[in-house]
């Protein structure tokens, strides 16, 4: 039999591709000189046969362009050291580069970037951490590389007022500053970003602005009303408070705390670590004044008409020990009603610890730790001779950081707190210590006792009608918006 014919003709066509692939070169706003990035290359449609051949970089070395997906490659340049200019990174189709119907790349595809030698960076250093409030202090304001087209107006100042502005040289200025007398906390001078340009040898090239804002301040703390003198030293701000009586006339020194955050107990392996010495972080809000010295005895005659010490033979500079916890209480009150203004107290624990340690993370503070350097029973190896069996005078022997004498060892210490056998381990913000309880805590160590209970992280727990000859206190002002700062 005879098929049925075909009964009508059948056709497909299909578009042939003519149109060569393109691409586009993205790099970074700019790049630094010896540095090494990926530039990334997207092509309109995939192509076969990418490769090191088809690619060119002036101002850098290459490497072999990597595929990401069937358009797009990457590829690691690094810059050439020490050039400026521009970096020029070129697709040029010279490979066999084509797209799936065969087609070639097409007309070269060129990008761009400035190179620079260095990033442009700031930095403001005051002259002070701390500003006593309407004081003047000084930022000097540096870069690591000259700089153009910056003036004082690129400098915004809170909490205080410009003063005389000078150029040192292309890369560093000093601004001269004065601290509000009233109304803020901090003074503070701040750089936006933007605000000038290093200084390019191109002459076609104004040069890189300054990336990242930078910033400095300073803590302002008021005049202290009841200071009969005030200061600053390599330790910090100081004021001394005199008292006069009928009794006799003493000053007391104090140092000036600033507030911070600290990490407050031992390691589990510290020597000499005891179970309530709990690692945990503290921060403390607000600065405080603490004498830089025990209370002398001849501060507790002048206030309270009589010595309780034992240690009476060596003078009024001697510290006053023979004190209880409620001994204080009752000085402290007689002290603050012959300085109405001062507010006395005894400081928390936890800023006897902050304070001790000043800015420390190891057992003591001080950077030789000896029977030369601490009041307390001899060291291993030390001479029985060594021991001293007694308090030392005040100022004896060399301060921590911060300016405070014999923080560590010859007499424990009174704090303010009610002992609590463990701190815990999370975060707080200034601690009172427990609302309730008998005990009251002790620190620093004695003369009487070795060297692991003068840690900073050392406490005792002990009765506050307890007196002994191994027990004296240090005082501390609160700083308030009235009187203290």
């Amino acid at each position: 039999a005879v098929g049925n014919p075909l009964a009508a003709p059948v056709s497909i066509s299909i578009p042939i591709d003519s149109t060569p692939p393109t691409a586009a070169i993205t790099l970074p706003a700019k790049v630094v000189a010896g540095s090494t990035f990926v530039a990334t290359i997207i092509f309109s449609e995939p192509v076969m046969d990418f490769n090191d051949a088809g690619t060119y970089v002036g101002g850098g070395t290459k490497q072999e362009p990597i595929r990401v997906n069937e358009t797009t490659y990457q590829m690691s340049i690094t810059v050439t050291a020490g050039i400026y200019g521009e970096l020029d990174v070129r697709v040029n189709g010279d490979g066999d580069c084509r797209d799936l119907a065969g087609n070639p790349f097409g007309a070269e595809i060129q990008a761009l970037t400035p190179i620079d030698t260095t990033q442009l960076v700031g930095q403001i250093s005051l002259s002070s951490a701390v500003a006593f409030s309407g004081t003047s202090l000084t930022a000097l304001i540096t870069f690591n590389e000259p700089v153009r087209g910056f003036t004082v107006e690129d400098c915004a100042v809170t909490g205080g007022t410009k003063g005389p502005f000078e150029s040192l040289s292309a890369m560093s200025y000093r601004l001269t500053l004065t601290a509000a007398a009233s109304g803020a906390d901090l003074v503070r001078v701040s750089i936006p970003p933007g605000a000038c340009n290093d200084f390019q040898t191109n002459p076609f090239f104004d040069g890189f602005p300054l990336e990242a804002g930078v910033e400095g301040s300073a803590w302002i703390v008021a005049m202290p009303t009841w200071a009969s003198a005030t200061g600053s030293d390599a330790y910090g701000f100081w004021a001394d408070m005199t008292v006069t009586s009928s009794h006799g006339s003493a000053v007391q020194r104090f140092r000036l705390i600033p507030p911070g955050t600290f990490t407050m107990g031992s390691a589990s392996d510290e020597v000499g670590r005891e179970s309530d010495e709990d690692q945990h972080q503290v921060t403390v809000t607000e600065g405080f004044w603490l004498a830089d010295n025990e209370c002398t005895q001849g501060l507790w005659l002048t206030v309270m008409g009589a010595n309780p010490s034992h240690f009476t033979a060596y003078g009024l500079n001697m510290p006053v020990e023979q004190v209880s916890w409620l001994d204080v209480q009752d000085f402290l009150t007689g002290l603050n009603t012959a300085k109405p203004d001062l507010s006395a107290c005894l400081p928390t624990e936890a800023q006897w610890e902050y304070a001790a340690r000043a800015g420390t993370t190891t057992p003591f503070s001080l950077a030789t730790v000896t029977i030369e350097t601490i009041n307390c029973a001899p060291f291993a190896g030390d001479p029985y001779s060594a021991w001293r069996q007694k308090p030392v005078v005040v100022k004896s022997l060399p301060a921590n950081p911060w300016g405070l004498h014999e923080i560590h060892g010859n007499l424990w210490e009174w704090c303010s707190d009610v002992y609590a056998e463990h701190l815990g381990t999370g975060p707080v913000t200034d601690p009172p210590g427990p609302a309730s309880g008998y005990d009251r805590v002790l620190r620093g160590g004695d003369w009487y006792n070795a060297s692991q209970w003068s840690r900073s992280a050392s406490r005792v727990a002990i009765g506050p009608a307890n007196l002994t000859g191994t027990i004296g206190f240090r005082i501390a002002v609160p700083l308030h918006p009235e009187g203290n700062g």
